[in-house]
């Protein structure tokens, strides 16, 4: 689970999301790719929904039947006319959005590297910072780089921001259940690219901003800029760092950082280096251990259970249940790309007392064992909106065992599980959209699912602020060190 880009190379965040209404001055427009007909849009969407209703395990896991045929229904009366790719593709979105399944995809075929599919010439050339209903400046990639770092942007083509991130957050579907901590990471990443899908295109920009410190706003006009040099900005942003660090701040204090659990292609061992950190952990005599799991998007379902066995001295279940939707083929299958082992994972698919299609052959699914070595000390774990799928699992057990404290943002990923494993790809013949669906349907085994509808929650929330982000502050690390001084 978790890396969507790995995967393919081997409602709105309250209530239900509706389908927009398409401007209709931008029905068949597009640079990109040809106008599809009346008959082209029907015979896409009823792959789109065929797909979903078929092979999706979590359709329905947290909006009804009704809900989406609704949605659905809505969708398919504005196909009665002629629109471009970026048309359908804005329509389609709130059907994904509606899955609340952050491990589905929808792009364009021709892209899945980024998150930059349409109007890549002349996007805005601004990467924000957003926090909330607001958002602030990191860099301005325009040729006169005028608006100063750490700048309000208030307006954008006389739009207010509370507005625009309003709409363009009923967009984003990178998180599980209602989850919204994702949410504004992913705009912060991509807002030039979701604005650019989702609102306008039109440069120059006009913007409004209020400089720091300053009183007045101003509003000054920018050019947009190819999505490569945004792509290569981010880039040029990203820390080095090692996927698995092991620190000790104090004598009585270790600080396991993990930053993936995807590691195939690098040449860290997992299973030796959290045998190794454990017995440095116990060997120095630590009384206090910080789980640094901030951004980390997932990977090898084994990890999340292997560390937790570290944790503790009791055999434990970690995964529930798995569920599947059927045994027999999809109907949509010439539209699919499917694992070639496919057809004898379909043989092994069973079924349980209530007659649901699950699978039992996961490691996961059996009683869990205690490491030795195990640490039973104080555990502190950090989180953010980026801890996505294996990451969430192993936070969902760890707090419903109560196992430890948690300090930061909501997890991106459920804590009641998540759909993800092995990946239907499915590309609609006309538009040649591309579907992602996930075919495994993951419940965690937590006493109490019904207690959150979204992500595992901290027990210390800790919100990173624009300040914090120009001054390098790690305001959550500082909190999870300052407990154990006994600080406030």
């Amino acid at each position: 689970m978790g890396c969507w880009r790995k995967v393919l190379m081997g409602l709105s965040v309250i209530g239900l999301a509706v389908a927009p209404v398409v401007d209709q001055t931008a029905l068949a427009q597009s640079a990109d790719s040809p106008v599809l007909s009346p008959a082209m849009l029907a015979e896409d969407f009823g792959v789109f929904r065929t797909a979903l209703e078929e092979a999706h395990p979590g359709i329905y896991r947290y909006t009804s039947e009704a809900e989406f045929d609704a949605l659905f229904d809505d969708i398919a009366a504005q196909l009665d006319q002629p629109m471009s790719e970026q048309a359908f593709y804005q329509l389609l979105n709130p059907a994904i959005v509606a899955l609340r399944c952050g491990h589905t995809k929808f792009h364009p075929e021709r892209n899945f590297e980024t998150l930059y599919y349409y109007n890549l010439d002349a996007q805005l050339p601004l990467s924000l910072f957003v926090e909330g209903s607001r958002a602030w400046v990191q860099a301005d990639l325009s040729t006169d780089g005028a608006i100063p770092t750490g700048s309000e942007v208030l307006e954008i083509d006389g739009v207010p921001m509370v507005e625009i991130l309003s709409r363009l957050v009923d967009r984003v579907s990178f998180a599980d259940g209602i989850s919204i901590g994702a949410k504004a990471l992913e705009l912060s990443t991509a807002f030039s690219a979701y604005y650019s899908t989702f609102i306008d295109s039109a440069s120059p920009y006009q913007v409004t901003y209020r400089a720091p410190g300053a009183g007045e706003p101003v509003t000054v006009s920018v050019e947009g800029i190819p999505h490569t040099q945004l792509i290569a900005w981010q880039e040029s942003q990203r820390l080095e760092a090692e996927p698995l660090a092991l620190a000790f701040p104090d004598a009585k204090t270790a600080l396991l950082t993990i930053r993936s659990f995807w590691l195939e292609s690098s040449e860290v061992d997992f299973e030796r280096f959290l045998r190794d950190a454990f017995e440095e952990i116990q060997r120095k005599g630590v009384e206090r251990l910080i789980i640094d799991l901030r951004d980390n998007e997932g990977g090898k379902d084994a990890y999340g259970a292997l560390l937790y066995a570290y944790l503790t001295d009791q055999p434990f279940r970690y995964y529930d249940r798995i569920t599947v939707t059927q045994r027999r083929p999809f109907s949509f299958r010439e539209h699919a790309k499917l694992p070639f082992y496919f057809p004898l994972y379909r043989m092994l698919i069973a079924k349980d007392e209530s007659g649901d299609f699950v699978w039992t052959r996961h490691s996961n699914l059996r009683e869990q064992k205690p490491m030795p070595n195990a640490f039973l000390g104080d555990v502190t774990v950090l989180i953010n909106g980026r801890s996505f799928s294996v990451t969430s699992e192993f936070a969902a057990i760890a707090k419903a065992n109560g196992r430890a404290t948690f300090i930061g943002q909501e997890t991106g990923g459920g804590y009641r599980g998540n759909n993800s494993g092995f990946f239907a790809i499915v590309t609609l013949p006309n538009s040649r959209l591309v579907v992602g669906i996930p075919l495994w349907g993951y419940y965690t085994a937590v006493p109490d699912p019904a207690a959150s509808d979204g992500g595992v929650r901290p027990d210390i929330p800790v919100e990173r602020t624009m300040e914090d982000m120009l001054s390098g502050r790690d305001a959550a690390l500082e909190r999870a060190l300052g407990l154990g001084t006994g600080s406030d």
